[in-house]
């Protein structure tokens, strides 16, 4: 049982979205956005459309353009309707790596704290297999969060303008 709670306490520790405001009315917000995007897949949240996987994303004043992943054909929106665009923060296997050491850190404390009687039932791991185990573990929770973790960037003004179409709605 007790592995199972360090387990889930790994889990419920780690992952998150970040949201920052970016205006994209001004060229500082448009270039920092296009910046950030450049060269990277990203999500892009175009108001009243699917969100869609695009690459070559670029945000001008009044028209954003990019190449859409799946399709591969070259689309554009007003700038007006972009509510939102969200980048994965890691790469997968750097999320993998921190798993497999914060949960090799964990198997060693456990290790360490060992009753002599644990959830395998009464028998008693070595201090390499706990540090294993719990590696492994870490890795694969590590990878699992790794693509939860994002950020997104918002106009500041996305928010109301959400709530005032989903108002608007008969």
């Amino acid at each position: 049982m007790r592995l199972v709670l360090i387990l889930g306490l790994l889990v419920l520790v780690s992952g998150c979205v970040h949201t920052r405001p970016v205006p994209l009315d001004t060229p500082a917000g448009r270039a920092d956005l296009n910046a950030r995007t450049s060269g990277r897949v990203s999500t892009l949240h175009v108001r009243g459309e699917p969100n869609r996987s695009v690459r070559n994303l670029h945000i001008g004043p009044d028209e954003t353009t990019w190449v859409d992943r799946l399709s591969g054909q070259p689309q554009s929106a007003p700038t007006a309707d972009v509510s939102a665009v969200s980048l994965r923060r890691a790469a997968l296997w750097r999320s993998a790596l921190i798993g497999a050491g914060v949960g090799a850190a964990v198997g060693a404390l456990a290790a360490l704290t060992d009753d002599g009687c644990s959830s395998f039932f009464c028998l008693t791991p070595t201090p390499a297999e706990y540090v294993a185990l719990f590696g492994a573990s870490g890795a694969v929770i590590g990878s699992v969060v790794g693509v939860s973790r994002t950020e997104r960037f918002v106009p500041p003004d996305a928010g109301l303008r959400m709530r005032l179409d989903t108002l608007a709605r008969p």
